[in-house]
């Protein structure tokens, strides 16, 4: 009895490290997919400044795929399996619980659930950016020209719309409860904060080299300055201390700069370089890389795609095709 006791045992460790080795090689491993965000928050904010193609929910990946002859919404597992759940651009992807919130290519904000079922117009405004936080979602737009860049706010199934901002606002930055935004008045920046209902409002910054925000980590805004030399400036909003991170090599391209953590990522044209910043420690490290071929077009119109921070792996676009790597710029793979 007791040997048949022993032969049982050893036969479920056998199933159970096969099972462990067919999830690990038919798919990418599920702490690379863990959120290194909030559960209420439907992406990262850095994702979604890249256009927010690649997100991640639970167990699944869900990314835009523009190498079929049709452009589709896809949705990837751990164990590795490969569904296409919408056919047709989806922008500034946000995944909270079982529903996508979305901004198609006529502009307009919908929602459908991760099965790609119950599509819903959620308003009739113009959309240029959407965030989903908690329960609200938070949107730029206009009602007829999405570069008003007015903000409003509805609830998650497009009710309480209302308009918070008609400041014509360049980027927006959700942090510890509150709404970071910039907007351009007369060649210079102004950068202000308000709460999640858009009230007590105050000025942060009011800056002529602050080309854009891009990051917030341990309460310092990280932001990119022109002046002629692109480089990586940091704003410390508690006691509003300005200071460099870095000089740039090259220009830096706005819409390919990420964080994740204590990290930020971001890659230079000339040349092609992958960079990856400690903000800990100050440390930069680069590597020269011709990967990355970022402009993808869709029914005419051409749209650049970033650098897209998914738990500790970042995904790029190589020619259309999804690719994932380390953090360190190491080890790329396709994503298929």
């Amino acid at each position: 009895m007791l040997r048949n006791f022993h032969i049982v045992k050893i036969l479920v460790l056998l199933i159970v490290t096969l099972q462990l080795i067919f999830i690990t090689s038919c798919g990418i491993e599920k702490n690379e997919l863990l959120n290194s965000k909030p559960q209420n928050i439907g992406n990262t904010m850095g994702n979604l400044m890249n256009l927010g193609f690649v997100t991640n929910n639970n167990d699944s990946i869900f990314y835009m795929a523009f190498n079929d002859p049709k452009v589709s919404l896809n949705r990837k597992n751990i164990k590795g399996d490969n569904e296409i759940i919408s056919y047709g651009l989806c922008l500034y992807l946000n995944v909270l619980d079982e529903f996508i919130y979305y901004i198609n290519d006529k502009d307009e904000i919908y929602k459908m659930d991760i099965n790609g079922n119950q599509k819903t117009k959620l308003s009739n405004i113009k959309a240029a950016f959407l965030c989903v936080f908690n329960d609200t979602i938070y949107a730029l737009g206009g009602d007829s020209d999405k570069y008003d860049k007015n903000l409003y706010s509805m609830n998650i199934d497009g009710s309480d719309f209302k308009i918070l901002s008609n400041e014509k606002i360049g980027k927006l930055y959700i942090y510890n409860d509150k709404i970071y935004y910039n907007t351009f008045i007369d060649g210079e920046t102004y950068l202000y904060k308000m709460n999640l209902a858009g009230k007590d409002k105050e000025l942060i910054i009011k800056s002529t080299g602050m080309e854009d925000l891009f990051y917030i980590y341990k309460d310092n805004l990280y932001y990119l300055s022109s002046g002629g030399v692109f480089s990586i400036n940091k704003f410390n909003i508690s006691n509003k201390e300005y200071s460099l991170v870095n000089k740039t090599d090259g220009q830096i391209p706005n819409g390919l700069i990420n964080g994740n953590n204590n990290f930020i990522f971001f890659k230079s044209t000339s040349p092609r370089t992958y960079y990856l910043l400690n903000l800990d420690t100050g440390e930069l490290n680069s590597s020269i890389d011709d990967r990355f071929n970022n402009n993808v077009t869709v029914n005419g119109i051409q749209y650049r795609t970033g650098l897209y921070s998914v738990g500790n792996k970042v995904f790029f676009y190589e020619n259309g095709q999804l690719n994932y790597m380390n953090i360190d710029g190491s080890n790329v793979e396709p994503f298929n």
